[in-house]
């Protein structure tokens, strides 16, 4: 590293605005957490070369490392109305997630999130509540969502609600519609106000045969977002009997409008005869939800049917696990985030370029496990980055695994499902080895996650890499003091109580004490609350521990995902530890930033080819 920015100075003594120089220097003092001589560095470059997208990248991520997010979005914008890139795509979501907007934003800026969210240009979730701030700074919509969250708990009429204005200004937002339809909305205010309308509608408009078309349109974008967060929200008690009675009726003579608000209560395919739904000529927005409620449940169950069995799941605190992810599969997720192919080795070798590992010639990381895959989001992942020929993922749950196949086979992505417990595999795979193994949010869910991490490591090749996720001991404090509260106010863990637990701790919570919570997106839909607050079964750990296991089983850390800002930071703090693989120095740094890990810690570690 020395010698590089020696010969770096050195060619800037013979042209001193040679701009791929400029540039090299520049990441080379970012990696050094000199953030202030990289932005001055890339700066030259960007004088010499103004058009160039890739400068102004450079420029717009070392401004959001050090806080300026104004001047990095500035940039960022001039990048991509050069060129679209991945990487300026990425940067905007990261950017758009900090930001604070005013005046609603303008018209360039609303058109970007839009596709962001759409197309989209990482995972939807990760932008709900930059979408959500910059609706509430609408100079239309934002008043309207901030009298009902002021009114709350009180329930408004839908001419309190809408102020005069109608459903036009609803159904015209080509941003609220994109988020209803694309992730669990993550603000309060907004949740509010969703949810006051969703019982007006149904008070005011579930008789009316023509309420209509921007009713209508916004209506089916409700009734996608109350299926996609799992009818989190909370429903008045007036609403019940209206929803029951419109149900009764709604597979065989109901209007659009009325099957809509139905379908923004309870899952069209729970209704009796639901089938006969699919018989009717229906208006473009109902098509929507039917495919979505309908269609696609029924596409799950038939896929679900001929997924192989490759162990018994006979554990008692599995079975417990199994029971929950059946009820509720977890996440209810609608885009997979974009991803770009490459090798295992190049892969790990950008994210994680000052750590050792050894590469093998001849292997490029085809056998891949994925160790608990959920609803597939992650397998989906990995099959569009490292290819799915030779990939198993596995999971307790069928439901779970039934919505992974359809979504993978949306995309085209053959990759081979099948239900299993992961304490059991080794037995059951016939000396199987893999390159890669990730277990993202898996292990702290078994009743002793490190004898389930010995089980993976079995199954993981000489030379292997493995991706894990651990809850963190130290992060979750906020939810373990929340868990608490849940036997304490005598809630149980049912649909009805989850909805009532959330709005106990918005009411009464302290912002202090639960921001992490109120702020997480897993808060604001039923399925993922459950996990983060409800769950059967949990543990956590700390650094020291999962240290401690690395050495002992003699696996060598590669590094930890986090933001490039936190990173910064961390070797701002510990220059010696430029690879950032100092476990003592990191449980340092976690000590005075609690929840630098969002809960889990995610890190990559390889198995020696020496073994273990």
């Amino acid at each position: 590293h020395d010698e590089a920015l020696a010969n770096y100075q050195a060619g800037l003594g013979i042209d001193p605005d040679h701009p791929e120089t400029l540039v090299n220097l520049g990441i080379a003092r970012e990696e050094e957490a000199a953030l202030e001589e990289a932005e001055a560095l890339y700066a030259r470059a960007l004088a010499v070369r103004p058009r160039d997208p890739d400068i102004l990248n450079h420029l717009a991520s070392v401004r959001l490392s050090r806080g300026d997010t104004a001047g990095a979005m500035e940039t960022i914008r001039r990048s991509l109305a050069i060129r679209e890139t991945p990487r300026a795509r990425k940067l905007f979501v990261e950017l758009a997630r900090h930001f604070n907007w005013s005046g609603g934003g303008d018209d360039e800026i609303r058109h970007l999130m839009v596709r962001a969210l759409t197309e989209p240009w990482d995972r939807p979730g990760a932008l709900a509540q930059a979408c959500a701030r910059l609706i509430r700074s609408h100079p239309t919509i934002g008043p309207l969502v901030m009298r009902a969250d002021a009114a709350w708990p009180s329930r408004l009429s839908l001419a309190q609600l809408l102020g005069g204005a109608g459903f036009e200004p609803l159904a015209e937002d080509a941003l609220l519609l994109a988020l209803l339809v694309s992730a669990p909305n993550a603000d309060i205010a907004l949740e509010r106000f969703l949810t006051m309308l969703r019982g007006a509608m149904m008070r005011e408009l579930a008789g009316n045969g023509d309420a209509g078309a921007p009713a209508q349109a916004f209506a089916a974008a409700l009734a996608q977002q109350c299926f996609i967060n799992d009818y989190v929200f909370l429903p008045g008690k007036d609403e019940l009997a209206e929803v029951a009675r419109a149900a009764e009726t709604a597979a065989g003579i109901a209007t659009p409008m009325q099957l809509l608000l139905v379908a923004a209560y309870v899952p069209l395919h729970t209704l009796a005869q639901a089938e006969r739904l699919l018989e009717r000529s229906w208006p473009a927005p109902v098509e929507a939800v039917l495919t979505q409620q309908l269609r696609e449940p029924f596409q799950e169950r038939r896929l679900r049917a001929d997924i192989p069995r490759l162990t018994g799941i006979e554990d008692p605190v599995s079975r417990r696990v199994q029971n929950q992810y059946e009820e509720n599969p977890y996440p209810r997720w609608v885009r997979p985030a974009p991803e770009t192919s490459g090798t295992l080795g190049n892969f790990l070798g950008s994210k994680f370029p000052l750590a050792r590992f050894e590469r093998r010639a001849g292997r490029a990381g085809q056998d891949i496990l994925i160790a608990g895959c959920g609803t597939g989001q992650r397998s989906i992942a990995v099959a569009r980055r490292f290819g799915a020929s030779h990939m198993l993922a596995v999971d307790l749950s069928l439901a779970s695994l039934g919505y992974a196949r359809r979504k993978s086979e949306a995309l085209g992505l053959t990759i081979a499902y099948a239900q299993a417990d992961i304490l059991e595999l080794e037995r059951d795979l016939d000396g199987r080895q893999f390159d890669l193994i990730e277990s993202l949010g898996v292990l702290h869910h078994l009743a002793d996650p490190w004898a389930g991490w010995h089980a993976l490591l079995s199954l993981l090749r000489p030379g292997g890499f493995m991706m894990l996720g651990l809850y963190s001991e130290m992060a979750r404090r906020p939810v373990r003091a929340a868990r608490t509260r849940i036997p304490e106010r005598g809630f149980g863990g049912g649909a009805d109580d989850i909805r009532s637990f959330r709005q106990h701790l918005i009411q009464n919570g302290g912002p202090r004490t639960y921001a992490s919570i109120l702020e997480s997106e897993d808060f604001f839909s039923l399925s993922a609350c459950r996990d983060l607050l409800f769950h059967v079964q949990e543990q956590c750990m700390n650094l020291a521990e999962i240290g401690g296991f690395i050495q002992s089983h003699n696996l060598r850390l590669l590094g930890f995902e986090l933001d490039d800002a936190v990173l910064a930071a961390y070797r701002k703090r510990f220059p010696q530890d430029m690879a950032a693989t100092d476990m003592a120095c990191w449980e340092s740094f976690e000590a005075d930033h609690p929840g630098l890990f969002g809960g889990m810690y995610i890190f990559w570690v390889q198995k020696p080819s020496g073994g273990i």
